[in-house]
């Protein structure tokens, strides 16, 4: 059985999307977080620069204190009319609502019949009617003047031009932009609202009065767009023209209206993306960022993400603003930090039942100290059938059954808990996993779950730590008689992983090279030694700097095997044992050869050694064996 999946599921993935689409749906539509968004994208605002062909003709302060009091003559326009046409302007604009006829307007009638360049006058748009100005001449035509202010008093919007009972009415701004570039009114009457740009930068402006006066030089306004407008800032000046641009700053109307051709002639004016486009770029982020913080297991790197994150979507909000697209920087922004709270959420939880199920699985088979190393770094399992390079040890208590006869069952359960402790004790201690009792057997591995470099050694260390305890066990519980242990061990290939049901399972190992460690521990019966090992163990080079070496025992065919394998003891370096090594290989390998006298004589001089006893009981049974080929084939476990 397999821990909680860490895999990320496809549904989960869809399930994750739709909700933050949903939570995103909700969020874009909620006013205040448009209004929000305005004031960053305005931020972006005031990039480009105001075209030369532009140039204000301002009623200002100046112009106000030498011509008079608002409202003025109509003969005063009709003379700063007549100054500009001497220096051949393309379109003049007058941003001034001329809505009644008085007593002496004939020099502006008569100015206006005699002009020599295109003549937008402003009218204005009151529910469903249209003021027009009350004059009219060869090359004069009508533009609203209305402008939009959003909740914030901030104009940011205009209209190319509008529909009203059947006819289409051209906006100031556009009318005189189709003027300037010798267009036609537009076939289809466009109602659409743009969000058009503002400059940073001043456009030229000229005094009013010095224009009345003809204090200017044709090159000031040949060939340019002209556009007449209170500058007048100051209330008191009753022109009532005073609006608020996209950066806070107090602005003319007809400031604006420059701002708005400037944005024509720029082709200048920004779109929010498509709910397509959008939603499509929310699904991959949002995919991305489920796949990526679910990979990560590290808190910083998290933060990190995120960080990045941010700055590489709002770094993409800045440059596609330049391309006339209005990123929502307030929605994606708060879409992400929510994402990143419910990843986090997420995690958590499911991390701490991922806690759980790692304490719950493997309390019992790992040290502590392991299981904290595995509970901070769940990513380092690979449970349910992981193939890997093992070391699995084996052991026993000789004679068992015996003992057991003899003791009552309370004193037999007390003494195996006492001696199974002890001897977990030591597994845990060298890192190993504890994988099973079997009565009193034990049966540990290691190189899982964690990976183990020095596995073998680890298993070596083990065993001959196990034989050490049982000295203290013997001590400790006289009175039970004299307990002998047999350990196998072997290094190679095995599968590990929670085997079983949902309900009840096992963290094991299995494979032929597990069987094998258990078939050497049935060995140490035969040769009267506490451990062997196989050959594969013994290729780790740190046994050499922790003093322990091995005496090649014997190679054998065990009960259930094809293959021979060379089995080994470990000692600890000694005098006595680099000798007992030393002369035991020597007749081992007589013995081998089939120079059996030779490996006798050998073997003889070895007292007290149970696997030269053993050998020199072999020797005397095959001595006279034809086509002898060194190699041991032990019948019975």
């Amino acid at each position: 059985m397999n821990r909680p999946q860490v895999k990320i599921k496809i549904s989960k993935i869809y399930f994750y999307n739709f909700l933050l689409l949903a939570i995103f749906a909700l969020i874009l539509k909620i006013p205040y977080f448009d209004e929000l968004n305005l004031l960053f994208v305005d931020k972006l605002q005031g990039n480009i620069a105001p075209r030369k062909e532009i140039v204000i003709v301002g009623v200002d302060d100046k112009s106000l204190q030498e011509l008079g009091a608002w409202p003025w003559n109509r003969d005063i326009f009709a003379k700063a009319l007549t100054n500009l046409a001497k220096t051949n302007p393309q379109v003049v604009g007058i941003d001034v609502l001329f809505l009644e006829q008085r007593s002496n307007d004939e020099s502006f009638d008569i100015t206006l019949n005699n002009t020599n360049f295109p003549l937008i006058l402003a009218s204005k748009l009151i529910d469903d009617t249209v003021i027009e100005s009350k004059f009219n001449g060869k090359n004069t035509s009508n533009g609203f003047i209305n402008l939009y202010s959003d909740h914030d008093g901030k104009i940011r919007r205009t209209l190319k031009a509008t529909t009203l009972n059947g006819t289409c009415y051209n906006s100031f701004s556009f009318a005189l932009t189709q003027k300037y570039l010798n267009r036609l009114n537009q076939p289809n009457c466009i109602g659409t609202e743009l969000s058009f740009n503002y400059s940073s930068n001043s456009f030229k402006t000229i005094s009013f009065v010095d224009v009345f006066n003809n204090k200017v030089t044709p090159q000031d306004f040949t060939g340019k767009i002209v556009l007449i407008g209170s500058t007048a800032l100051d209330l008191r000046s009753n022109l009532n023209d005073n609006f608020i641009d996209v950066l806070g700053n107090r602005i003319s109307g007809i400031e604006v209206h420059a701002n708005i051709i400037n944005s024509f002639l720029e082709n200048r004016f920004q779109t929010p993306l498509t709910n397509k486009i959008l939603y499509s770029l929310v699904f991959g982020l949002s995919t991305t960022l489920f796949i990526v913080y679910k990979t990560f297991k590290n808190d910083k790197l998290e933060l990190a993400l995120f960080a990045l994150m941010l700055l590489v979507m709002d770094f993409v909000g800045f440059v596609i603003y330049d391309f006339g697209i209005n990123w929502p920087f307030v929605q994606t922004n708060i879409l992400l930090l929510t994402s990143f709270v419910f990843l986090i959420a997420y995690k958590y939880l499911i991390e701490n039942k991922e806690k759980k199920f790692i304490q719950r699985a493997f309390s019992q088979y790992v040290s502590p100290n392991v299981l904290r190393k595995i509970i901070a770094k769940p990513e380092e399992l690979n449970l349910g059938g992981d193939r890997r390079t093992m070391t699995v040890l084996f052991s026993d208590i000789r004679g068992f059954t015996t003992i057991s006869e003899q003791l009552s069952a309370e004193e037999l359960t007390h003494m195996l808990n006492s001696y199974l402790d002890m001897m977990c004790d030591v597994i845990l201690a060298f890192g190993g996993t504890v994988d099973k009792f079997m009565g009193d057997a034990v049966m540990a591995f290691w190189n899982a779950p964690l990976d183990d470099g020095k596995h073998q050694l680890n298993g070596v260390l083990t065993a001959l730590k196990m034989t050490e305890q049982l000295e203290t066990f013997r001590k400790n519980y006289a009175k039970y008689g004299e307990l002998n242990m047999g350990i196998g061990i072997n290094t190679g290939e095995m599968v590990v992983g929670n085997m079983g049901s949902k309900r009840r399972f096992d963290y094991t190992v299995l494979g032929d090279n597990v069987n094998l460690g258990s078939r050497l521990e049935s060995l140490t019966k035969k040769y009267g030694v506490s451990i062997i090992v196989a050959e594969t163990v013994t290729t780790n080079a740190e046994f050499a700097k922790n003093e322990v070496f091995f005496r090649l025992l014997d190679e054998v065919i065990v009960k259930g095997k094809a293959k021979p394998v060379k089995i080994y003891q470990p000692l600890v370096k000694t005098v006595e044992t680099i000798k007992l090594k030393e002369s035991y290989e020597t007749a081992f390998s007589h013995y081998q050869k089939g120079k059996f006298e030779q490996a006798l004589r050998l073997f003889n001089k070895l007292e007290n050694d149970n696997p030269s006893r053993k050998l020199i009981d072999r020797i005397n049974e095959i001595k006279d064996t034809a086509n002898w080929n060194g190699i041991w084939t032990w019948l019975e476990k």
